[in-house]
C-alpha cells in the first residue's frame, strides 16, 4: 500500500502514488503514461477492417470506436498505473485547418490506491483508406488507374494530404473504387478499379486546389479479343499557391484570394486591383516568393511620408521606407508585426498574419 504522507505539490494528506505525489498531482505532472501525440486509423473501405499494430482485424462501424481501438493499443501506462483504458472519446475538427483530433477521456487506477481517476488527452487523428489483404487479393489485377499526388516541390505536406483526402471523400463511389493507397516518400499513390472515378477526382483537384493534371497510359497486357489492355496513370501536382499566399506575377507581388472552378483569383498586394486566370496560366505565370526576399520586423513609427520598421532578423536593420514607393497590405499601425518585401524600387509592408508565408 502507498504511504499516507503529504503530497509535496499540493499538500494533500492521503495515499501517494510514488511516495511524493497524490494521484491528481501525479496525473497533472506525469500523466498516466505514454500517450501518442497522434494516431492514424487505417480502415479497409470495403469490409471495414482496421489495421492495429500491423494486423488487420474486424473493425467497428463507428470511426470513433475504430480510433479508440488504435489509441488503446498504443497506450503505455507508467509502472505505478495498474490499469489504463479509454472511457469515452469524440472527434473534433479544426475549422481553420481541417485537421482532426481525437479527444479521449482516460480512466486510471493506480497500484495500491483506491478509486478511479480520469484525465483528458487530445490526440491528432489521421484517417486512411487501404484495402486489407483479403480484399486486395479479391481485387488483384483490377487496378485500372493510378492517381499520383505530389506537392509542387516534391514533398506532400500534411495539410495538402488532408485537403486531398477530404476531396476524395466527396466524390461518389470513390472509397469503393480504391484498391490500395501506397505511401511514397514524395507523396501518395491512389490505385483505383475505375478510371472514371480517378478522372473525376483529378478534375476536382484541378478545379478546387489548382492542381496540374497530366494523363498517360501504359500497356499491361492483351484482352481476349487481342486489343491492348492499358492502365491509366494520372499525375497530379499540387501548386505552391493557395488562398492567402503571396506570389510573384512578373515583377509584381500578388495575393491569392481564391482557387475555385479551375480559376485562380488574385489581387495586387497593397491595392484593390483584382484579376483572375485559369489554372494552366497560373502554373505558367506565377512564381513562389524567394525566402530571401522576405524580412520580418516591427513597425516603430508611421509618418506622412515614411514607415519605420525595425527588422528582427540577423541584420537587425532599421528601415525607413518612403510611402511613395511602399504598398501596405492590411491595417498596419505602430507595434504591428509585418513582413517586408523589397522588389526593385517597390516595397511592400504586409501585416504578418496576412503574409501567408
Amino acid at each position: 500500500m502507498a504511504s499516507r504522507l503529504v503530497c509535496v505539490r499540493c499538500g494533500a494528506d492521503g495515499p501517494l502514488v510514488d511516495g511524493r505525489l497524490c494521484p491528481r498531482c501525479f496525473l497533472e505532472t506525469q500523466g498516466p503514461g505514454r500517450v501518442p501525440g497522434s494516431i492514424a486509423v487505417t480502415r479497409c473501405p470495403r469490409c471495414g477492417s482496421v489495421r492495429v499494430q500491423g494486423r488487420w482485424s474486424p473493425g467497428p462501424d463507428d470511426v470513433v470506436d475504430a480510433a479508440v481501438q488504435v489509441l488503446t493499443s498504443a497506450l503505455r501506462p507508467w509502472e505505478q498505473v495498474e490499469s489504463l483504458e479509454v472511457s469515452g472519446a469524440y472527434i473534433a475538427r479544426n475549422p481553420a485547418t481541417g485537421s482532426l483530433t481525437l479527444v479521449a477521456r482516460l480512466r486510471v487506477r493506480f497500484r495500491g490506491v483506491e478509486g478511479e481517476y480520469e484525465v483528458e488527452r487530445a490526440v491528432g487523428l489521421e484517417l486512411r483508406n487501404q484495402l486489407c489483404p483479403a480484399c486486395f487479393r479479391r481485387a488483384a489485377g483490377a487496378v485500372q488507374a493510378v492517381l499520383q499526388v505530389r506537392g509542387w516541390d516534391g514533398r506532400l505536406r500534411a495539410s495538402e494530404r488532408r485537403a486531398v483526402e477530404e476531396l476524395i471523400a466527396s466524390v461518389p463511389n470513390a472509397a469503393d473504387a480504391i484498391v490500395e493507397v501506397e505511401e511514397r516518400r514524395e507523396g501518395v499513390d491512389y490505385k483505383f478499379m475505375d478510371q472514371g472515378v480517378a478522372r473525376a477526382i483529378a478534375a476536382k483537384l484541378r478545379s478546387a486546389l489548382g492542381a496540374r493534371v497530366v494523363e498517360s497510359h501504359k500497356v499491361i497486357g492483351r484482352r481476349s479479343d487481342g486489343k491492348p489492355k492499358t492502365r491509366l496513370t494520372i499525375s497530379v501536382r499540387l501548386p505552391f499557391f493557395r488562398p492567402g499566399s503571396l506570389a510573384l506575377l512578373g515583377d509584381k507581388l500578388v495575393v491569392i484570394e481564391s482557387v475555385a472552378g479551375g480559376r485562380v483569383r488574385y489581387r495586387e498586394a497593397g491595392t484593390r486591383r483584382r484579376n483572375s486566370m485559369d489554372v494552366e496560366e497560373a502554373w505558367r505565370s506565377l512564381r513562389p516568393l524567394p525566402p530571401e526576399a522576405v524580412e520580418y520586423g516591427l513597425v516603430t513609427a508611421i509618418e506622412p511620408g515614411w514607415i519605420h520598421v525595425q527588422l528582427l532578423g540577423p541584420s537587425m536593420d532599421y528601415l525607413e521606407l518612403p510611402r511613395r514607393g511602399t504598398r501596405v497590405e492590411g491595417d498596419v499601425e505602430v507595434g504591428s508585426e509585418v513582413a517586408v518585401v523589397r522588389l526593385g524600387a517597390q516595397n511592400y509592408v504586409i501585416r504578418r498574419d496576412l503574409a501567408g508565408l
